[in-house]
């Protein structure tokens, strides 16, 4: 199963990503790029944020072929859990910046699907709450 094409949000300044969105079913599913990644395939040190969507728009097919490479596969794996008795150390899952919390929610997914026990969360940074928390 493939996702399909949704819609282009825009480039958002404060996280430099361009925003846009796949279609899994009914179900619309939030993406980003970011600004380093298409300079990068574009082979450039930068593109001026008036020229993102553009920049976007050229490379669109193959940044959606990855995101739905990686929406499939799950964006995160992990290694299975050592098998009891083999000790175990405190697992505290730590991201730079929390948003919305689906990166780190994703996180603590694969991390308990490979066996693992996660046992706190840290951010360093978050942005003002504007969803429900997807760390429930």
């Amino acid at each position: 199963m493939a996702l399909e094409r949704g819609s282009i949000r825009g480039f958002e300044h404060h996280r430099m990503v361009m925003l846009f969105s796949m279609m899994d079913g009914d179900n619309e599913v939030p993406c980003a790029v970011s600004n380093l990644a298409m300079d990068e395939m574009d082979h450039v040190a930068w593109t001026t944020p008036d020229r993102r969507e553009e920049q976007f728009l050229r490379w669109r097919d193959r940044i959606e072929q990855c995101a739905t490479r990686k929406y499939l596969a799950g964006a995160f794996e992990a290694r299975r859990a050592p098998p009891s008795g083999a000790g175990r150390s405190l697992l505290i899952v730590v991201d730079d910046l929390v948003t919305t919390g689906a990166t780190t929610a994703e996180a603590c997914r694969a991390l308990r699907l490979a066996g693992r026990q996660v046992d706190g969360v840290a951010a360093i940074a978050g942005t003002p709450r504007r969803h429900r928390s997807l760390l429930v």
